[in-house]
Parts: C-alpha cells; sequence; structure tokens
C-alpha cells in the first residue's frame, strides 16, 4: 500500500496517512522527512514523524489482519414489489422487476422480519425499504415498520429504518406514515434541467414528467422543515450535477446524495476526458459546501461529508458497505441476495427457509475481495473499496473512471474537514452526533 497520501488542493499541503487516518499540514521539507522515513525505516529523522511512521505500519499491519464477519445480521433490504411507475435508462433492476413478478405479502414480511430477528447480532439494526417502487406496496410498507419495531422493542434494540423512492406517490398520509416512524426517505431526482431529468428518469406511460411531478409534492415534502435527502445518480447525460445539487440544497434540502451510474449500456460509460470536468463539478460544489460552513448553514453531501465523523475519529472503512458481512436483501418470496441491485438468480446465496448457502457466501467473498482489489490505493479506507455490484454489474472502464473520482472526492473530505478545524471548529459538532 502506498503509505502516505501528499495532497496539494485549493492552495493546502496536507500528508495524510490512510491507515491511522492521521491529518497534518505540510510543506516540501516535512514531505521529504515522510519520504525518506517510510522508505529508509532504520533511518535518524525527526522524532515526532518516526512515531507517526511507526503508528501508520503498525495500524496497517492490523488492519490486513482483520477477518471477514461471521454470517449474522446487522442490515437489512426489503424489497417489497417486482414493479415501479417509471422507466429510467439506467434501471439496474429491469424497470423494477428484476425479471419477475412478486408482490410482497403481510405474511412474508414477517417471515422475513422474524429469520433476521433470529440471526440478528448487536443492538441495533437496519432496515432499508425498496422496491421497485417501494410505494406501490403502502400497506405492507407500514406493517414492516410496525412489526419491526414492535419485535425491536420486544428485544430492546435500536432500529432505523430508511427507503428510497422516485416521490411520484408520495402524499400527505405516507409522508406522515414515514414521518411517524422516523424513515429517512430519499427522493431520487438526477437533473435540475426537466428534459435532462425526464430522459433519465421517464415515466412507465411515457406521458407524464417525473420533473413536473416532484415540483408539485416538494413543497408537501419540505414545508415541515425537516432533514430530508434527494438522491442524484450521475452519467454522462447530466455531468453538470453541481448545479443541481446546490439547487436542492437552496430548496431546503439537509442532504445529497450522489452515486455514479450502475449501468453496461454505451451511452452510460465515461471517459479519460470527463475527469477534469467531473472534478471541477466537485470543486464548484465543495466550495458551496464551504460557503454554508461560513455562515453555519448545516448540509450533508455523500461522500464529501459523511465520512467527516470517521476521519475525525480516525475509523477506517473497511469495506464499501456490508454486504456479505451483515448487510442481506431479501425479495418478495423470501430469497437472500448479497443486496438490492444484485437481485438475480445467479447471486441468490440462500433464503429464510434453509438459511444462507455458505459454500456461496463464502465463495462469493472471495471472488469479490476489496481488500485484494484496493489495498494499494491511498483512499482505501476512506472509500471503503469497490462496490460489489459495481464490479460485477457494471462498464469496465467505468470502475476506473470511479475509482479516479472517489479518490478525488476522498481529498475533498479530508480538506473540508481540514477547513471546519482550522476556520470553524465548533460547526464540527455537527458531523459529530
Amino acid at each position: 500500500m502506498n503509505f502516505y497520501k501528499v495532497i496539494n488542493i485549493f492552495g493546502k499541503n496536507l500528508i495524510f496517512l490512510p491507515a491511522s487516518m492521521i491529518l497534518l499540514e505540510s510543506n516540501d521539507k516535512i514531505n521529504e522527512e515522510f519520504k525518506y522515513g517510510f522508505e529508509h525505516p532504520e533511518a535518524d529523522i525527526q522524532h515526532d514523524i518516526k512515531q507517526l511512521i511507526t503508528v501508520e505500519n503498525d495500524t496497517q499491519r492490523y488492519l490486513q489482519q482483520l477477518k471477514t464477519s461471521d454470517n449474522f445480521i446487522n442490515s437489512i433490504q426489503i424489497n417489497m414489489i417486482n414493479a415501479c411507475n417509471m422507466r429510467c435508462k439506467y434501471c439496474f433492476a429491469d424497470g423494477g422487476s428484476h425479471h419477475k413478478n412478486n408482490v410482497m405479502t403481510k405474511e412474508q414480511a414477517k417471515a422475513v422480519i422474524d429469520y433476521t430477528f433470529e440471526h440478528l447480532n448487536g443492538n441495533m439494526l437496519s432496515v432499508v425499504v425498496i422496491g421497485g417502487e417501494p410505494m406501490l406496496n403502502m400497506p405492507v410498507f407500514e406493517y414492516i415498520l410496525y412489526y419491526c419495531r414492535k419485535k425491536a422493542l420486544d428485544r430492546k434494540i435500536n432500529v432505523r429504518f430508511a427507503t428510497t423512492t422516485n416521490g411520484t406517490l408520495l402524499n400527505r398520509s405516507n409522508l406522515r406514515l414515514l414521518d411517524s416512524y422516523n424513515v429517512v426517505a430519499m427522493i431520487s431526482q438526477d437533473s435540475y434541467d426537466k428534459r435532462t431529468n425526464d430522459y433519465l428518469r421517464c415515466m412507465a406511460d411515457s406521458k407524464q414528467s417525473q420533473y413536473e411531478i416532484l415540483q408539485r409534492k416538494k413543497t408537501l415534502l419540505l414545508e415541515q422543515h425537516k432533514k430530508r435527502a434527494i438522491h442524484i445518480t450521475i452519467t454522462p447525460i447530466n455531468k453538470d450535477f453541481a448545479k443541481t445539487a446546490i439547487r436542492f440544497y437552496e430548496e431546503g434540502f439537509y442532504h445529497v446524495h450522489l452515486d455514479f451510474v450502475k449501468s453496461e449500456k454505451k451511452e452510460f460509460k465515461f471517459t479519460i476526458k470527463d475527469i477534469d470536468f467531473f472534478k471541477q463539478q466537485l470543486n464548484i460544489l465543495s466550495e458551496y459546501i464551504i460557503k454554508c460552513i461560513e455562515k453555519n448553514k448545516v448540509i450533508n453531501c455523500h461522500p464529501l461529508t459523511d465520512d467527516i465523523n470517521r476521519i475525525h475519529n480516525r475509523i477506517p472503512r473497511i469495506r464499501k458497505c456490508n454486504v456479505l458481512n451483515g448487510l442481506y436483501a431479501f425479495s418478495p418470496e423470501g430469497i437472500i441476495y448479497p443486496c438490492d441491485v444484485l437481485m438475480y438468480d445467479e447471486y441468490q446465496i440462500g433464503n429464510i427457509y434453509i438459511g444462507l448457502d455458505k459454500k456461496r457466501l463464502i465463495k462469493m467473498r472471495r471472488n469479490y475481495s476489496t481488500q485484494q482489489k484496493c489495498s494499494y490505493c491511498w483512499a482505501r479506507y476512506i472509500c471503503g473499496g469497490k462496490c460489489l455490484a459495481e464490479m460485477v454489474n457494471g462498464i469496465e472502464a467505468n470502475q476506473k473512471f470511479i475509482c479516479s473520482m472517489r479518490q478525488y472526492m476522498a481529498e475533498l473530505s479530508l480538506y473540508i474537514y481540514y477547513y471546519i478545524l482550522k476556520e470553524n471548529p465548533s460547526f464540527l459538532d455537527n458531523y459529530l452526533k
């Protein structure tokens, strides 16, 4: 692994030690001292720098020895319906169906939840309700919230709910339901340009406009001044995502979640020529975040501010998410998959009646080991490594592009953290809660 990273960004010179997650201000002399110290472990160098190098090396050895978790559960994704009222151009789920036509019943939902609690480990459970479009099955959605909370109260554990929706079916009644269970509901919209958004995210009937529907729904969504979230899928078609993200913040959204498209279609292939433009977009968004910090306006952005708590407390991200290591996805009929993106027959790893197929699970963990593929990347413990779904369900060229972008995002995250510490340290508390 590259044991340190020199970051020159926005006129600042920083050094980052990836495993120990130590960040410090630097200059050319200090850079050379670190370089010499890592290359010559027995060299007589400045005592403080030698200590930091020792900490980094020891932490790296420790992290490399960590083993994969046992087959317990602490996070679940429940797919309630193989259907959607939209036909997004880049949809990884074949129009929300995953090539199936199942609708979860309350009895099936109960069986999935009972299985989850039988294999639960720890005092926290994360439940993400998904589809298709989850609001097409609101009776079961409500039952999942009710029954999960009941089981959690009986077990004296905490349960957190989240969902991602296209927002077109949002109304006062189901929003009231979500808020009563503190469900973090993330709305998907890809551009503030109507033509671009509706090209990427078209309605199934080809007559309505998601853009226009959401413009009407946002008043309802934002009127209670809660911390609302919105999701942007970045593609080669909506490159100017910074303007869209900033517009969402100005509307009143608290969290903007940026994610790269997962598609094998040629029109969603990034190129090397895109890198500078995308970096410029990330710079624009980062500068906006800095201005908000100056004004004490609290906003959140994945991934630019999401990891501030981890960076501050030096908690390395061992993997991208808990897929195959505590996180599992359940289909309407109770089949178990690694995650909602991979809910296809070839990725089945069991069902709620016979449990997890340990041989398939071990094989999949070995074949898609993030540590092996990303061990030489300096951003490894901020990024978490490659997403399993991206490795098996994306364009090869896009993976290299996305890695380059995530490295730059990590640099920006470190700079934003550094800026807060230097210019507005009391503001840090907003990201440590």
